[in-house]
């Protein structure tokens, strides 16, 4: 279809700052009578195919009707398009930067690879919308829902996901670095590889979320739920999970270098071969928990509770901090394999009905 066609025409006239038709011999058109007569015109034209070359920068589109429109590589940059109808738009391609969706309905919609950096998104409805490969780097999309939503490969970087509903969203590769997701609700999303550098998580719900592989370094995970979450290999070096809640999570072969878990809550969870290097677990409860393997070297487990726990191969250093009333038994199980570095020997069980009490404070 022709950028000079009808449609490109009445696209274009909406991006005018003037009335459209002004200095015609009929009448100037208001322009939200113009906008009414629009909708009305879409319900016999409800696909439209503009050319990539069609200028919608700063239009005002404020509640208009596009339901199933073509607007692939269409320029809306600047575009006023709160409480528009964009439901099962393909807007693949378009550069939406900047755009104001405050309410716009999206359900359903193609955004994929479309550019939505810093565009506002409070209150926009994007069930089940694609953004597969989007751009909304630094976006606003605060309280919204994104449940069931296709967020393949999509960057979120610096953006604002406080609130934000993201249960069953599938986000493999996803790019979430220094955004906020503060009280975010992530329940069994699906997001291996995924990127959360210096995210913020603080009381974000990950019940049963699949992290494998992820890079959460230098991530906030206060208070965060992660029970039955998979974090299999997943870097979380320098992470904050104070108070977090890891129970009967998977976090085997998880680097947690030098990471924050002061009372966090990781009961019967599996930390085989994980790496606690330098990390703070003062108060932690490991009720339970598998340490089978683990590197323990420098980490500060005073006052935690290690009852049942497995302890098999865990390897410490003279300046790892245990339980007070542990140390001589750990001591005595353990082997030097090289100056200050210990062993707990694998040939001794780990006797679960002798294991010591925490101690009372």
């Amino acid at each position: 279809m022709r950028s000079d066609s009808f449609t490109a025409q009445v696209l274009g006239y909406l991006a005018r700052t003037e009335a459209p038709f002004t200095g015609s011999v009929t009448p100037t058109i208001p322009r939200r009578t113009f906008r009414s007569w629009l909708r009305a015109a879409l319900t016999f034209t409800p696909v439209l195919v503009p050319e990539a070359d069609v200028d919608l920068r700063g239009a005002d589109l404020r509640g208009v009707d596009l339901r199933g429109a073509d607007l692939r590589g269409v320029d809306l940059r600047g575009a006023d398009l709160r409480g528009a109808d964009l439901r099962a738009v393909d807007l693949r391609g378009a550069d939406l930067r900047a755009v104001d969706l405050r309410g716009a309905d999206l359900r359903g919609t193609s955004l994929r690879a479309v550019d939505l950096r810093g565009t506002d998104l409070r209150g926009a409805q994007l069930r089940r919308a694609d953004l597969m490969e989007a751009n909304l780097y630094g976006a606003d999309l605060t309280g919204i829902s994104l449940t069931d939503t296709d967020l393949h490969y999509t960057n979120l970087s610096k953006a604002n996901l406080s609130g934000v509903d993201l249960t069953d969203a599938r986000m493999t590769g996803i790019h979430l670095n220094s955004a906020d997701l503060t009280g975010a609700n992530l329940t069994e999303t699906h997001m291996p590889g995924a990127e959360l550098r210096s995210a913020n998580l603080t009381s974000a719900n990950l019940t049963r979320a699949n992290l494998s592989t992820a890079d959460l370094t230098g991530a906030d995970l206060t208070r965060a739920n992660l029970t039955r979450a998979d974090l299999y290999c997943a870097d979380l070096t320098g992470a904050r999970l104070i108070d977090a809640r890891l129970i009967d999570a998977r976090v085997k072969g998880t680097i947690l270098t030098r990471a924050r878990l002061d009372g966090a809550d990781l009961t019967v969870a599996d930390l085989t071969k994980a790496r606690l290097d330098g990390a703070v677990l003062a108060g932690a409860n490991l009720l339970g928990a598998d340490l089978t393997d683990v590197n323990l070297i420098g980490a500060d487990l005073t006052s935690a509770d290690l009852s049942d726990a497995v302890l098999v191969l865990a390897r410490w250093s003279l300046e790892t901090g245990w339980p007070a009333e542990m140390y001589e038994r750990i001591r005595n199980m353990s082997d030097e394999i090289e100056p200050g570095i210990f062993r707990i020997r694998a040939d001794e069980a780990w006797d679960r009905e002798s294991a010591p009490e925490p101690a009372l404070t």
